[in-house]
């Protein structure tokens, strides 16, 4: 009797954990976040800004792989 009901509680748990939302969906969610983030730069003419930011961060990236790998 204790055995079922640790049985019946575990699989109710594991019910509520179980993930219930498939890779397309966030796949489009994480698409939509990306249009909306580069829909408000350009609207809000930052985009130049953080194009500058953005190439910055990739020099210094790409340079401390470089000091890695040589």
């Amino acid at each position: 009797m204790v055995q079922a009901r640790l049985y019946s509680c575990a699989k109710a748990v594991a019910t509520l954990y179980r993930s219930r939302v498939s890779g397309g969906a966030i796949a489009l969610l994480v698409l939509a976040m990306l249009t909306a983030v580069i829909v408000a730069l350009w609207v809000s003419r930052a985009d130049v800004a953080f194009l500058d930011w953005i190439v910055d961060y990739w020099n210094r990236f790409s340079l401390w792989v470089q000091g890695w790998v040589s």
